[in-house]
């Protein structure tokens, strides 16, 4: 975009179609992330703005490109959307519309949408795909899944509202959201509360920092991170470096709906800054040493080629099928597997294979046992 940029442009439309809305520091670190990655964690506190920044920015995105954009919102139920992101955005987009009457956007309130066609004009029919659309994901709920990952348009956005409530299958229809040859952006915010939960793995840092086992800083300032996914990126909005706390403690409160000095004073005095409730609600920081209680962790695959492609030295492998039977809402998946012998090529030359002198399996020519996950699959839960 030529001129000032796209972010100045950005936030300059915000301030035309919604001037009640205060963009403050966190905003704009939230918004720099929006338009620069694909995929967008955002970790805070509660009361950080999360949702109402990523309301206006995704209306913003719509108005811009009203015929070739498609905007996903969800939660854990219908009920949730419209008392979270998609009763936001309706409250939004009506001011909007009533201050400028020419923003595009139809609210068809029963069916939780905005679409882009008007009725009047479309009568042979209206092209549902543009607008913003809201779909709620419950734990085990397979439709709704199916209902996402089917939606096809020029440019979509996926806002996964307080992520760390929904179930880690969240992520799984971001694979095909993903659309190739389309303008596609996930973004998750939430409260941290487990780097093992759907919140957790958007977040996740990247292989070259360690993954969750790096250490990656969460000290008391806004930051990001490379994430794990491409072009991904994640936002972490500590109650501690709240732009309220830019004013010395004795100043005006400039942003009374976000986190303040006080109420983190007040909530220390309840909970203690050690507990998890301070941690995850006033902090936006993942309770400490969760990677090092975990038996195995995705960076320890990464670093032991656990995910590379087998290399077998025959055709004599054991196939093995079990399946993780579903309970209590949880998916039924059924897994594929072979067993055999690798094919093990040192990367250095001289490189001695450490595992045949770990191994009770007696070696054989420089070969060593292996499991390969050959296909995971969801069996339907009648």
């Amino acid at each position: 975009m030529a001129g000032n940029g796209m972010f100045f442009h950005f936030k300059k439309a915000i301030e035309i179609w919604c001037p009640e809305f205060i963009q403050h520091r966190w905003f704009d670190t939230i918004l720099d992330a929006y338009l620069n990655h694909d995929w967008v964690g955002i970790a805070g506190p509660k009361d950080s703005g999360k949702s109402g920044s990523i309301t206006v920015i995704l209306l913003n995105d719509y108005y811009c490109y009203p015929y070739t954009t498609t905007i996903v919102l969800s939660s854990t139920t219908m009920e949730r959307l419209n008392d979270r992101i998609f009763g936001e955005v309706k409250m939004r987009h009506r001011a909007a519309r009533q201050r400028i009457d020419w923003l595009p956007g139809h609210l068809i309130e029963g069916r939780t949408r905005i679409v882009t066609d008007e009725q009047e004009e479309f009568k042979e029919g209206r092209d549902f795909r543009n607008g913003v659309v809201g779909i709620p994901i419950r734990k085990g709920d397979k439709n709704a899944m199916e209902n996402i990952v089917g939606i096809k348009n020029k440019r979509k956005r996926w806002a996964l509202e307080e992520l760390q409530t929904l179930p880690s299958s969240a992520l799984d229809g971001t694979a095909n959201f993903m659309q190739t040859g389309s303008d596609c952006k996930v973004i998750g915010p939430g409260n941290p509360s487990d780097i093992m939960d759907a919140h957790g793995k958007l977040c996740e840092p990247h292989s070259s920092l360690g993954g969750w086992q790096g250490g990656i800083d969460q000290s008391g300032k806004t930051k990001t991170w490379k994430t794990r996914f491409d072009n991904g990126v994640c936002v972490q909005l500590p109650g501690t470096d709240s732009p309220n706390m830019d004013v010395p403690p004795d100043a005006p409160i400039p942003f009374p709906f976000i986190m303040t000095r006080q109420q983190m004073e007040k909530d220390a005095r309840t909970w203690g800054k050690t507990d998890w409730h301070y941690m995850m609600f006033n902090e936006g920081r993942w309770p400490r040493g969760q990677a090092a209680n975990r038996i195995i962790t995705r960076q320890m695959c990464i670093t032991g080629h656990a995910l590379d492609k087998a290399q077998w030295t025959d055709l004599n492998q054991t196939r093995i099928g079990c399946m993780d039977a579903g309970f209590g809402g949880d998916r039924c998946v059924f897994h594929e597997l072979k067993f055999g012998n690798e094919l093990w090529q040192p990367d250095h030359p001289g490189e001695v294979n450490s595992s045949l002198f770990t191994s009770h399996t007696p070696p054989s020519d420089e070969t060593r046992q292996i499991i390969e996950l050959v296909d995971t699959q969801i069996v339907p839960i009648e």
